[in-house]
């Protein structure tokens, strides 16, 4: 929910329309379930987005291999973002520009979490300081032409 809200905002601040249209959410958060939804999110649209923010790399190449067989480059028809970098993110072709996240810090968060509830029974006091995130830029997004 808050990348959606984040979403919302930045095209706000930044003047370009929101287009409801393109926000698309499969029955997964996996390679298949993308496949599937961006398959059929081509056969039922004549226009499709410049870009795309992915909930995953998994989700990532989903979306890209059915891009790519139906005829789209990537990333001159369209740049796609994945969130995670997990290892294959590099290796994919092309190599995927993703989020990093910190891992360490989530799991050393959440156990801090836990622990916390399990101590007060209820969780109310307990703070959570949002963990930063990295743009990791490789060759799945270009700058947008006409």
């Amino acid at each position: 929910m808050d990348r959606l809200a984040a979403y919302h905002r930045l095209m706000e601040e930044h003047g370009i329309p929101l287009r409801p249209e393109w926000i698309r959410e499969s029955s997964g958060f996996g390679y298949t379930s993308a496949f599937r939804t961006t398959q059929d999110w081509l056969a039922a649209t004549a226009s499709f987005p410049k870009a795309v923010l992915a909930q995953s790399d998994d989700i990532a190449f989903g979306l890209i291999h059915a891009l790519q067989q139906n005829g789209v480059r990537i990333p001159e028809d369209v740049s796609v973002i994945g969130f995670d970098d997990i290892n294959f993110a590099r290796l994919f072709s092309p190599t995927l520009t993703t989020i990093r996240q910190d891992r360490q810090s989530i799991g050393e968060t959440s156990a801090r979490l836990l622990i916390d509830f399990m101590g007060h029974g209820n969780g109310k006091g307990t703070t959570v300081d949002r963990i930063p995130v990295e743009l990791v830029v490789r060759t799945s997004t270009c700058a947008p032409h006409p």
